[in-house]
């Protein structure tokens, strides 16, 4: 009996183990009809998981335009990649927690369906880099990842390409009004903001280390009246801000530590 009731549960867990899997290995989506069969056929499955790569893109007289229907997923262990010239939201999203391998959005559209919020509110590591190309990449009004506290490579919106380096990269976003990675700890490499005329808020609030330089310039005044790095305490190389590169009052280059300094 005994054994009977442990086999009973050793394929019950085995059951709910498999269910949260949808599909087997990377799963490409091209076309909103493949989204929309793929929302049927696991949306009530109880499955929250791709276990792979998950490619969204467009497709021959199919493009995609609405992401909606995947907010079941949780967890990509692999590269999540979104290319679209149509979509101009992320919202389905909102609920993966971890990606294993990279975030990529590539947005090749036109004016009227430029894609201004870049929102992942739930998504708490990445196990390779961000990389985001549009050519409308201007007209990005918010970038939000405000529970990611790891990310392995690059952060870069301005490149359709993740480096193994592992630096932050804004530039050129003269619609940005808010910046928020709240949750980073660490930038392994350099921390780089500028050519964005109406950036407000920067919220970099938890980040301890930046293992290169620092610079934050042509951004709006309003930035640099609010700009704070409270939980700061090393900057390994230097540095700066401004719309002339100033070198920041009070702060010395080459690994001197600093705590809860303002700006």
């Amino acid at each position: 009996m005994k054994k009977s009731i442990l086999l009973i549960l050793i394929l019950f867990i085995s059951i709910k183990a498999f269910t949260q899997v949808c599909g087997a290995g990377n799963i490409s989506l091209f076309g909103q009809s493949a989204v929309n069969n793929f929302v049927s056929t696991y949306s009530a499955s109880g499955c929250t998981t791709i276990d792979g790569n998950l490619t969204i893109m467009d497709a021959n007289n199919n493009s995609i335009t609405n992401l909606s229907g995947l907010s079941f997923l949780t967890q990509i262990n692999g590269t999540l990649t979104i290319q679209s010239s149509y979509l101009s939201t992320l919202n389905g999203l909102e609920n993966i927690q971890t990606i294993a391998g990279d975030l990529i959005i590539r947005h090749y559209s036109n004016i009227n369906n430029a894609l201004q919020i870049i929102k992942f509110p739930s998504l708490q590591s990445i196990g390779g880099g961000i990389a985001c190309h549009s050519t409308y990449i201007p007209h990005i009004t918010e970038i939000s990842f405000p529970v990611l506290t790891t990310v392995t490579k690059s952060i870069n919106f301005s490149s359709p390409n993740v480096t193994a380096t592992n630096f932050f990269n804004i530039y050129n976003l003269h619609n940005l009004t808010t910046l928020n990675f709240q949750s980073l700890v660490q930038i392994n490499d350099y921390l780089t903001v500028y050519n964005c005329g109406n950036l407000e808020t920067i919220s970099l609030d938890s980040l301890q280390n930046v293992g290169s330089y620092l610079k934050i310039y042509n951004c709006s005044d309003a930035l640099f009246t609010n700009l704070s790095f409270p939980a700061l305490t090393t900057i390994a190389d230097y540095a700066k801000y401004g719309f002339n590169k100033r070198v920041i009052s009070g702060i010395v280059y080459h690994s001197r530590k600093y705590r809860n300094f303002k700006f």
